[in-house]
């Protein structure tokens, strides 16, 4: 409890960096040695350890000596690596495991089973990015955001060097959400984002999934209404998991509207508890969170 865990990373050596800020103050860090520049977007915890992010998506550092452009590609003959490094250790400590080409945003939550490391995550099979000649100068950036990502397991064995992989869902979500006092413990539950690949960053669905059995939850914003990634905020005095609410802001583009709705976790589909009207509108926007009266004093 307490540490903040972080990492950077560069276009020359070091390409990545790993630290752990200490309760105290205090500042643990390494350089981690990868192939290359590389673009990971989150990091994975458990109680005992970290998961570094080692994807098959960088640029071609011929044409960044050149012309200084960064493109990425996704080179499909490179494994995804995840690199499990005990909480204050060192490059020589971290255990690189292999899996199937892909990429990832956003980490659900990591937790220890035995000789075990489970990381959740939402998983992009293919990240490519395919600009349309009509988005003009814009073409790039849209094609960025046209995100496809599907809920994934990984399953990595720090006895045996054994590692499993499994789809979790095949619907289109992101921007997960748990309740913050299971992080690195393994918990069920997930809010999340449903989003429509045909349009560019768009969350058009709060979704709720049981990661143990499958079993999904959804509430419809709807037409022409944007969602924003919602944090789970605990009920006072709870120890359940989904004992409590997940709060979302939205913005309605048919008059630029926009509401802060408020969920009981246990049951999404039931819909909003309640809409707080805002006076000015929200710009939809991607990460969110939520801090008490107690936090911020």
């Amino acid at each position: 409890p307490g540490e903040f865990i972080f990492f950077g990373y560069g276009d020359r050596p070091p390409y990545m960096r790993y630290g752990v800020m200490k309760p105290d103050g205090s500042v643990h860090t390494t350089d981690i040695t990868l192939p290359g520049p590389r673009r990971p977007h989150d990091i994975g915890v458990t109680p005992r350890f970290s998961i570094l992010h080692d994807f098959p998506v960088f640029f071609d550092p011929e044409v960044f000596a050149q012309t200084g452009k960064r493109i990425p590609l996704f080179h499909r003959d490179v494994p995804t690596r995840y690199g499990i490094i005990p909480r204050y250790g060192t490059d020589a400590d971290v255990r690189w495991f292999e899996f199937e080409p892909c990429y990832m945003l956003h980490v659900v939550n990591c937790w220890e089973e035995g000789d075990e490391v489970v990381m959740v995550g939402c998983r992009t099979p293919d990240p490519t990015l395919r600009p349309r000649r009509e988005d003009g100068k814009l073409a790039a950036m849209l094609s960025g955001l046209k995100l496809r990502a599907h809920l994934h397991e990984w399953r990595m064995n720090t006895v045996t060097g054994e590692t499993r992989e499994r789809p979790l869902s095949d619907a289109n979500e992101e921007f997960p959400m748990i309740a913050p006092d299971w992080l690195g413990q393994k918990n069920r539950f997930a809010y999340l984002q449903a989003i429509p690949y045909e349009i560019p960053a768009t969350f058009d669905a709060l979704v709720k999934v049981d990661v143990e059995t499958g079993a999904t939850q959804r509430f419809e914003y709807g037409p022409g209404v944007y969602g924003s990634e919602a944090p789970f905020v605990r009920r006072p005095g709870s120890t359940d998991e989904d004992d409590g609410y997940v709060v979302t802001f939205t913005t309605d583009t048919r008059d630029w509207s926009s509401q802060c709705l408020v969920f009981d976790a246990r049951d999404i589909a039931a819909g909003p508890l309640a809409r707080v009207h805002i006076p000015h509108r929200i710009p939809a926007g991607f990460h969110a969170t939520w801090m008490d009266a107690e936090s911020r004093a």
